[in-house]
């Protein structure tokens, strides 16, 4: 089972819409019958939570400290665009994470 990590600046001034966002990205798995774990932390969470992620996604608001988070995690770590944030687009947000994991992959 994958385990996707939504990680957001502070996690309650987003709360509400990254829980959204986790659920509507479980929806998108239980419609495409994928099995995996996603939720949602905050960066200072990054040491407990993201240890043993497949892939790290972050938020438009912290998406200029992906260097750094490249770092720290032992894993993928990839930009959710501002488009598909906004949107709550759930599908779209899975697959791109479902990309970046086989992509490893095969590198």
């Amino acid at each position: 089972m994958k385990k996707i990590v939504l990680l957001c600046d502070t996690y309650n001034d987003m709360a509400i819409a990254n829980n959204y966002l986790v659920s509507k990205m479980k929806e998108a798995s239980i419609k495409d019958s994928i099995e995996c774990e996603i939720y949602a932390c905050s960066i200072h969470d990054i040491c407990e939570k993201a240890i043993d992620a497949d892939v790290v996604l972050l938020t438009p608001l912290i998406c200029f400290k992906q260097f750094l988070i490249e770092k720290i995690v032992d894993c993928p770590v990839e930009q959710i665009g501002m488009g598909a944030y906004a949107n709550i687009d759930g599908q779209y947000i899975l697959d791109k994470a479902f990309s970046k994991i086989s992509e490893n992959y095969v590198s």
